[in-house]
């Protein structure tokens, strides 16, 4: 039986290349991600762009989350530059193709 809980922790959060750089806009970081009982992520996975995850990880909050939903990964490696979408109101992240994606469904209770 697989278990369908979700735990994500930071483990840590620095500059990339760990250097106070004003031009780098992200918070850095590894991350703790285990969904049901698979281990997704951890200190040796890799290092991933968590400003953008946080931002994702929120839009999930009240809508369900299909694989490429977004412009990016819902933990994505990097993210290049921003740019704003009037339309959505919203911000879009552009980065590379590398980073950990996966489905996200919300349960709606009604009463």
């Amino acid at each position: 039986m697989t278990d369908n809980n979700f735990d994500i922790k930071i483990i840590d959060l620095h500059w990339i290349k760990n250097v106070d750089d004003p031009t780098d806009l992200c918070a850095h970081g590894h991350v703790y991600l285990k969904i049901g009982d698979h281990v997704v992520s951890d200190k040796a996975t890799g290092d991933w762009t968590l400003s953008s995850t946080a931002l994702s990880l929120l839009r999930t909050i009240e809508n369900d989350y299909e694989k490429d939903g977004y412009s990016n990964q819902l933990l994505p490696c990097c993210g290049h530059f921003f740019i704003a979408d009037d339309v959505l109101e919203t911000v879009l992240v552009q980065g590379c193709d590398t980073g950990i994606d996966w489905k996200i469904f919300t349960q709606t209770i009604k009463g």
